[in-house]
């Protein structure tokens, strides 16, 4: 059984959103919101590296700005729709810190739901707030970069996942 908190869920479903919304997004905030450290697993050490650091940032700018252009396909269409998923999963088992298989797969799924979620609510809000107010698309497109980046700084103030009591103890580690 997994010790994993419903509250220690909730950074992984928020990043996931982020994802949804801007699918570089939640990997750059997990690269650059912490300097690396040797306890991280691998693939944050990756990511955390100057390396990871510079290819998302690059990745997460580039997509605020080819999400903009009038030629980029749907976030909802079916090859995006599945690449923002597998992100959202990235983004949520590498969130939770997690060295169990079911505290991770947990994270991971709260991550793929949140970038579902995103990834719909953030589409359904473009069209409806351009139709509504008959503007362009571009103001909305901004305000949902904003938005995305507000949520992004959310989940790093959310709970950080601890591990149970028993594996804190320094006498266990050495």
């Amino acid at each position: 059984m997994t010790d994993l908190a419903p509250a220690a869920l909730l950074r992984p479903l928020l990043l996931g959103v982020v994802t949804g919304s801007r699918s570089q997004l939640g990997l750059a905030v997990l690269a650059w919101a912490v300097p690396p450290d040797r306890s991280d697993p691998r693939a944050l050490r990756v990511l955390r590296s100057r390396a990871g650091r510079l290819a998302l940032g690059a990745a997460a700018a580039g997509e605020v700005v080819a999400d903009k252009l009038p030629r980029t396909p749907s976030r909802t269409s079916p090859p995006a729709l599945a690449g923002r998923l597998v992100s959202g999963a990235l983004v949520g088992a590498l969130a939770a810190g997690r060295a169990d298989r079911r505290g991770t797969a947990l994270a991971a799924t709260a991550g793929v739901l949140g970038a579902a979620a995103g990834s719909y609510a953030g589409a359904a809000y473009r069209r409806a707030a351009a139709a509504r107010t008959g503007t362009p698309d571009l103001p909305w497109a901004l305000v949902e970069d904003a938005a995305a980046a507000g949520l992004a700084a959310a989940a790093l103030r959310a709970p950080a996942p601890t591990p149970p009591w028993w594996r804190r103890l320094p006498l266990l580690h050495r």
